[in-house]
């Protein structure tokens, strides 16, 4: 809470009573129930209010052409949530879907009235991980 050793008290029966974020090398005093997120490095005091962002839903219209499908119309929707030290989010999950408003002539032929591609891409992210795209 301030420079120099600080005492944490809770009393606290039931959950874990809260977190505390200090310096380590304070030798702070924890008496009860506490989440404990010392850490070295002097950056666990930090926070701004005013980095604050929300969670967000992102629609656009997608659309594309190639030769031999014709013009593919469709949405995307991105859902961004936002976590506490997360930078430079929690997680992000992208839906798109794509309709080819022609089809081919083999497809015809082949009474294909109906082309569904269906995209599954994962990314995974965690703090022993780097995100390179």
């Amino acid at each position: 809470m301030g420079d120099g050793k600080d005492v944490f008290e809770s009393q606290v029966t039931s959950g874990n009573g809260g977190r505390v974020y200090d310096l380590k090398k304070e030798h702070n005093v924890l008496t009860g129930r506490f989440s404990d997120k010392q850490a070295n490095d002097t950056i666990v005091n930090s926070f701004n209010r005013i980095y604050y962002k929300y969670n967000q839903i992102i629609p656009f219209l997608s659309f594309g052409y190639n030769p031999d499908d014709g013009v593919f119309l469709g949405g995307y929707l991105k859902m961004v949530r936002q976590g506490f030290r997360k930078d430079p989010y929690k997680n992000s999950h992208t839906f798109t879907l794509n309709h080819a408003l022609y089809l081919n002539r083999k497809a015809s032929e082949a009474n294909a009235w109906l082309s569904v591609n269906v995209w599954l891409f994962c990314m995974g992210l965690s703090e022993s991980l780097t995100n390179h795209l």
